[in-house]
């Protein structure tokens, strides 16, 4: 590229990057993440600056930064799990898994302390009793 061309794309960054920046930043919501974003899209139009020049290079620009968000949203895309779907595949399902723990702290309370704490350590918190211990 020649001088002259490097230093008007130079002069096209300095005039455009903050609203590039501007624009990634609600496209994204992140800083960091738009930042990089806008980072790569004047990678690109750099990579293309002598024919994107003549034309609209904030246009480009602003399309190469809307691409590669669209891009980072595929990537990273949850995927949706339509309504009832646990339960059709036998899962159970949050309000049952809250009821059986409530059922598990209730018996452990209805035994004395020394066997409630024989019990928690033993398969909650994975520990031996010492004459089960292997040397």
């Amino acid at each position: 590229m020649l001088e002259r061309e490097e230093r008007a794309f130079e002069e096209f960054v300095a005039r455009t990057g903050d609203r590039l920046v501007r624009c990634a930043v609600l496209l994204v919501g992140d800083r960091g993440t738009a930042e990089d974003l806008v980072q790569g899209a004047l990678e690109r139009t750099y990579r293309h600056w002598p024919r994107v020049s003549a034309g609209h290079p904030e246009a480009y620009a602003r399309r190469a930064l809307v691409n590669a968000a669209a891009s980072r949203w595929r990537r990273f895309r949850i995927h949706e799990v339509p309504l009832g779907a646990d339960t059709e595949i036998g899962l159970p399902d949050h309000a049952d898994r809250l009821s059986v723990r409530d059922e598990l702290i209730r018996a452990l309370m209805t035994l004395p302390v020394r066997q409630r704490a024989v019990l928690v350590l033993r398969y909650l918190d994975d520990v031996l009793p010492a004459e089960r211990r292997t040397p």
